[in-house]
Formats: C-alpha cells, structure tokens, sequence
C-alpha cells in the first residue's frame, strides 16, 4: 500500500503506523490475498483477504495486531473493496491445501487449451452431479 496513505490513515484511526524494528521507516502494509473475479459483462470485483493465526488475536500483541487489522481494513473500505479476516480455526486442512494449489496456479500463464477449461467444468459438474466414481471419471476424461 502507499505509505503516504496508510500513514494518513493510520493518524486518522488514532493509532502508530507500523514502522520496522529499531527504525522510524514506516513498514509496507500488506494484505495476504486480493481476489479478482472477472464478470461475464466485463467489469471486475474485488475482495481483500487478511489470514491470522487465532493466537495473534488472543496473545500479549493482541491490541497491536487488531490495530494493524484495523488500518488494513480501513484502506480496502476507502477503495469500496470488501474486506476479510480468517483465521487458522476456520480452514482444514484440505481448504488450507486448496488455497495454496489455486496461489500458485494465479501465476501461471494461460495455456492453449484455457478456453476449454468451462466444458472440462461443466463435464466434471455432470458426472459429479450422476455420481460417477473418481476412477471413471479420470478414465473417462483422459480420453
């Protein structure tokens, strides 16, 4: 985020920006996802997302951590940008593993086949839908 901006900001919240251990530079404020859809119109929404273990929300850095939760939030809210916090109590571990594989494919280049990814979907949904067994389903999609 700027820091001119989250600076404002923060002095409008009434708390201390950020700044790095031992200095008086104002760290970068970050947010740990930022979810772009494409509508079929064309036009784009986004949503912020902020992850936490529910230990920081609960130790002694409590306080501070809300504070920074806080001026994040603010900065997605003045760009009209919804904004999210979860914490570790709410994913499993299959939701945590989804989220990583999906992190990495978003830097992935489109490939040739990219604009048949809807009809592998909707073949997939069908199947899953008539509740074919995962091995026919791969038989059944590898041809």
């Amino acid at each position: 985020f700027p820091q001119e901006e989250t600076a404002k900001l923060a002095e409008d919240l009434g708390i201390s920006h950020p700044r790095y251990p031992g200095t008086s530079t104002l760290t970068v404020i970050t947010t740990d996802f930022l979810l772009t859809i494409r509508h079929p119109e064309g036009n784009l929404e986004y949503s912020a997302y902020s992850i936490k273990s529910s230990e920081e929300l609960q130790g002694p850095e409590r306080k501070r951590t809300l504070e920074k939760l806080q001026l994040e939030r603010q900065y997605w809210l003045a760009r009209g940008i919804r904004w999210q916090l979860f914490t570790d109590r709410e994913f499993d571990r299959v939701r945590i593993t989804n989220i990583e594989w999906l992190s990495y494919l978003s830097h992935l280049e489109p490939t040739p086949l990219a604009h048949r990814i809807p009809e592998f979907l909707r073949f997939v949904q069908n199947r899953w839908r008539r509740k074919t067994p995962l091995f026919a389903l791969l038989e059944e999609t590898a041809t």
